[in-house]
């Protein structure tokens, strides 16, 4: 399986084990599931909400 695929799944998976956190909520994770990496740096804040934070980290 590739990354993409692979990364596709344990989103699925998550959200199917996970129904009491809204599709919107996960939706917002979607850039540090997939590959974070491949983001350009500029593209990356550290604004001090929580998701901004934690893809700053990464």
């Amino acid at each position: 399986m590739d990354k993409d695929a692979a990364s596709v799944q344990l989103c699925d998976e998550f959200r199917e084990d996970n129904p009491h956190i809204s599709n919107d909520t996960l939706d917002r994770f979607v850039r540090i599931l997939q590959d974070i990496r491949s983001l350009p740096e500029a593209t990356i804040k550290s604004s001090g909400f929580v998701i901004d934070t934690l893809e700053a980290a990464f």
